[in-house]
């Protein structure tokens, strides 16, 4: 059985690093969006779609071994939890699984803030570019084009698009 732990302890292990990388990545987008670099928020989302995907695979592994594990210490469920295989394991495996919840915890509610912020960055971006768009091409109220005897009245200003030219 302990070759089998090794075995998890190191999916667990990779699960880990590749969180840490999303948790890097997206602080790299937060500067990014703060910095106005389309390009580089671009190359973030590339690379958080490739962790993403690699998170895939190691969580069907995890589950796949947990499963295996489910089945030898006779647990009768189709889905077992990291957590629930903890309450049969001993000594440093036990204290090493305790640590990677604790760690992976950590890092996602961080990373659960930063990408709430960069949510809200983007969102920031979003009204400020369409408040600009809606000032920029505006259409000003002209209350009247005829004087009261008929003579037209030329608008002072039609819209902002006039003084661009």
């Amino acid at each position: 059985m302990a070759l089998d732990l090794n075995s998890l302890v190191s999916i667990l292990d990779k699960h880990l690093y590749v969180y840490r990388q999303l948790l890097t990545v997206s602080r790299q987008e937060q500067v990014a969006i703060v910095n106005n670099k389309p390009t580089e928020i671009d190359d973030c989302v590339h690379k958080k779609d490739q962790l993403l995907g690699i998170l895939e695979k190691l969580e069907k592994a995890k589950q796949k071994t947990l499963a295996t594990f489910a089945v030898e210490m006779q647990i009768n469920k189709k889905i077992v939890s990291v957590s629930e295989i903890i309450d049969h394991l001993h000594g440093k495996y036990k204290e090493k699984i305790k640590q990677y919840i604790k760690d992976l915890t950590n890092i996602i509610l961080e990373l659960k803030v930063v990408n709430q912020n960069n949510g809200k960055l983007l969102n920031y971006s979003l009204h400020f570019i369409h408040h600009m768009i809606s000032n920029f091409t505006s259409v000003n109220e002209v209350k009247c084009t005829y004087t009261a005897s008929g003579i037209y009245q030329k608008p002072n200003r039609v819209s902002n698009v006039e003084y661009c030219f």
